[in-house]
């Protein structure tokens, strides 16, 4: 029994380590969530959690769906995914199994992205393409009397 409460302190000291990524960044990451125009509703996998802009601390343990709405503008949904944090291969020298479990386990092992939400909303009924040469194109059925014109299209014959 006294043995036991000897090599008890030395094994805690030997598991203090573990866990790398979960000690250095913890479990949850902060994502900055950012529209243009601001102030439109934010949805995260289901749960309304207030207006643009704001930063919201996410679980690292699994992916999200993050959805952008606002009256007069198209929603847009946003998928963050999960990648393996380099800090999750400090358990190869340090942390061991238990560190690599409690990492696993914990989701400290992941990191979210993007790490930060930027969107340009669309007006309704607008179209637009991102296009490879940097050039934005919005078609709109009806165009914003605020809008300066710089151009229209002409129907073929």
């Amino acid at each position: 029994m006294r043995t036991t409460l000897r090599i008890a302190p030395l094994i805690a000291l030997l598991l203090a380590p573990a866990a790398c990524a979960t000690i250095i960044h913890g479990t949850s990451q902060d994502i900055a969530i950012r529209s243009t125009p601001e102030n439109a509703a934010v949805v995260v996998d289901s749960a309304p959690i207030g207006h643009t802009p704001l930063v919201y601390k996410m679980s690292r343990n699994r992916e999200h769906t993050v959805t952008l709405s606002l009256d007069g503008y198209q929603p847009e949904t946003i998928h963050l995914t999960r990648s393996v944090s380099g800090w999750f291969f400090g358990n190869i020298l340090i942390g061991g199994v238990v560190g690599i479990a409690i990492d696993a386990v914990s989701g400290g092992m992941y990191n979210l992205k993007p790490g930060e939400l930027q969107s340009a909303l669309s007006k309704d009924g607008a179209v637009s393409q991102l296009r490879s040469d940097g050039l934005y194109i919005v078609v709109v059925m009806r165009a914003d009397p605020g809008w300066t014109r710089i151009g229209s299209l002409q129907p073929v014959r």
